[in-house]
């Protein structure tokens, strides 16, 4: 039977894309088996850009490899719910999974017999379930929570893009190391915005950020110039976010940020997040057995860490493409009140062209790339027959 211990968990606050999926869970008990073992020194694993975000090769027993995420936005890990059923991966339980204080989906939980990325082992993983490679047009196929790294230590350098995995502990004396908030799960830790003491999670599975309650708005000192507006997509439902630039400095541990933009959700989450946006240029080593975080330039890394000019937001169209073996010729799902749908996609719709390509010509990262800028769309779409043009702008 499983156990029924209460516990919140956090999974993934992606808050610029389509996903996004901070959990609250009744979780299961773990045993030290379905951590990933060290057996000396450390283990360095290749990460590979996808767009834009930096992932490792993962295999499932034998089969694989696959491209999983290593996030520390993520408490426990998920895996796709296409290789769950490929590999007949049965459900051990079900967890609810929604934005803190929103509205909630449930999703089966299995455990994994045998993980293994690079030479690093893990037995009978439980995971979530998930349509990832759905949601991320076949970019993400898995993503490794931070439970499966509680006896281990590990560093993320992006601009190197390798991921290092060992054993022996940070110093809390060292400058660039920040105490953990253990009262909570998660990598969560006290930032300090212009003067203000704030709760934020690490986030590096974000492409966005810093993100920060709505509540905080009021309390900041932030520029008079025009905010700018949007929806975020999540599990659960939208959020509205409002986006400002602060007139001061965000300090973690020894690194500084001179008036970045700062998103503001609504409604406010319990805590802010520090995305990948912000963390790209540094040494992120996690040491939870010690409760410890340490945040440094990286030696890749260009001379400035604050974070790139504000620029307009991105494109978002709220359309996911989806299809067999990868494929993004077909049009899986079109969020109400999206782009997408007032410019006249529907599910089923099978697109045949975009901008006089054929679609088999696009990878993910093309094809988020072209969604997000500012170049306009014609879309040559089969609509059960019948030739559609759509034009995005």
């Amino acid at each position: 039977m499983r156990s029924k211990k209460s516990r919140s968990v956090v999974l993934i606050p992606w808050v610029w894309v389509l996903l996004s999926v901070p959990v609250g869970v009744e979780g299961q008990a773990r045993s030290a088996a379905s951590r990933l073992q060290v057996s000396g020194g450390e283990v360095r694993l290749a990460l590979s850009s996808v767009g834009g975000r930096r992932l490792v090769e993962v295999r499932v027993g034998n089969a694989g490899p696959y491209r999983f995420l290593i996030d520390t936005g993520s408490t426990m890990s998920i895996v796709d719910s296409g290789i769950a059923s490929e590999l007949g991966l049965l459900a051990t339980g079900t967890e609810k999974v929604g934005p803190p204080g929103g509205d909630t989906v449930e999703a089966d939980v299995v455990a994994v017999p045998v993980l293994h990325v690079g030479s690093l082992t893990a037995r009978g993983v439980p995971m979530v379930v998930l349509g990832l490679a759905g949601m991320t047009g076949g970019a993400i196929q898995g993503v490794l929570g931070m439970d499966l790294f509680e006896d281990v230590v590990l560093t993320l350098d992006a601009s190197r893009e390798v991921a290092i995995v060992g054993r022996g502990s940070l110093s809390p004396d060292d400058p660039s190391v920040i105490r953990l908030d253990r009262t909570s799960e998660g990598v969560n830790f006290a930032m300090d915005v212009a003067g203000t003491r704030v709760p934020v999670h690490l986030d590096t599975g974000s492409p966005g950020g810093i993100t920060l309650p709505v509540d905080l708005m009021g309390r900041l000192p932030l520029s008079s110039d025009s905010s700018r507006r949007g929806t975020v997509g999540m599990v659960g439902g939208n959020r509205s976010v409002v986006t400002r630039q602060l007139r001061g400095v965000v300090r973690v541990g020894a690194v500084e940020y001179r008036d970045p933009q700062i998103a503001f959700l609504d409604p406010s989450p319990p805590s802010g997040n520090f995305g990948s946006q912000m963390t790209d240029g540094l040494v992120v080593t996690v040491d939870q057995r010690s409760g410890l975080l340490s945040l440094r330039r990286s030696e890749g890394a260009g001379p400035d860490p604050a974070p790139p000019p504000p620029a307009a937001a991105p494109r978002r169209l709220g359309v996911r493409f989806g299809g067999a073996g990868g494929s993004l010729s077909s049009v899986a799902s079109v969020d109400p009140g999206s782009l997408g749908e007032r410019s006249g996609f529907r599910a089923g719709d099978v697109i045949v062209r975009l901008n006089g390509r054929p679609m088999a010509e696009y990878d993910v990262a093309a094809l988020g790339d072209l969604i997000r800028g500012t170049t306009p769309l014609t879309w040559e779409i089969d609509r059960n027959g019948e030739r559609v043009t759509i034009v995005v702008r």
